[in-house]
């Protein structure tokens, strides 16, 4: 099997452990639910901040190439391309 599948399948047992043990109540269940409820909006907020904040980053990464682009074609002398 190669690595791809096999983290695949892992994953997908992960996801489906977590949805049968959500959905199958029992008393540790409802416990362990009552303590995890009141993190949930922390978090959300948290997701939130870290979606604004990487939209910000991407659109200064843009920025600033769209600036790099337009000084390069504004001048005819062009550095020549690196080469790898």
């Amino acid at each position: 099997m190669n690595h791809s599948l096999t983290a695949a399948i892992t994953f997908a047992g992960t996801v489906l452990g977590g949805v049968v043990a959500h959905l199958v109540p029992s008393d540790l269940g409802h416990q362990r639910s009552g303590l995890r409820t009141p993190v949930l909006p922390d978090v959300a907020r948290h997701a939130i901040d870290l979606r604004t904040v990487v939209l910000k980053r991407v659109g200064l990464g843009r920025g600033s190439w769209n600036l790099l682009n337009a000084a390069l074609e504004a001048t005819d002398d062009v550095p020549p391309q690196p080469r790898i």
